[in-house]
């Protein structure tokens, strides 16, 4: 799912803003982590919960490269691509072990996936904050051919 995520959420980037399909994806993805603390232990339901977050989540990825195009411009593309890696890396790293840490501590996954989800979908809120750079070249001249 987290491929056709991609694929889908990125072609509709082409038509619609990108910062919004990224709030939109980033609140579902976060809506689903919720959904996996309170939904019954059922297979199927884990199932459509895992398989609707892979889908969202993967679409974030895909988005990350056209919103720092009209964040910072293509000239700094590899610049802010990194400064963004080096954002999200001590969550990667350290967020894991205290999930689990805290899942050890309550003997319970509830906090384990609510504080990680309702933090997911408050940060989908923090993107309006975010102010979009003017294009350089209209995105219709693009396909157009014309510059």
């Amino acid at each position: 799912s987290s491929t056709l995520g991609r694929v889908v959420i990125g072609r509709m980037a082409v038509s619609l803003p990108a910062m919004t399909l990224m709030q939109l994806s980033m609140f579902i993805s976060g809506l689903c982590v919720v959904a996996l603390a309170l939904i019954p232990p059922q297979q199927v339901l884990l199932a459509a919960a895992a398989a609707i977050f892979g889908f969202f989540a993967g679409s974030v990825v895909a988005l990350i490269a056209p919103i720092l195009v009209d964040l910072v411009g293509i000239e700094n593309l590899p610049l802010a691509f990194g400064l963004a890696a080096a954002i999200q890396s001590p969550g990667v790293i350290f967020c894991p072990p205290i999930i689990g840490g805290l899942r050890d501590m309550t003997d319970s996954y509830f906090l384990a996936f609510m504080l990680p989800g309702c933090i997911m979908t408050a940060s989908a809120s923090v993107i309006w904050l975010i102010p979009s750079r003017p294009a350089a070249v209209p995105p219709s001249s693009l396909t157009s051919g014309k510059t």
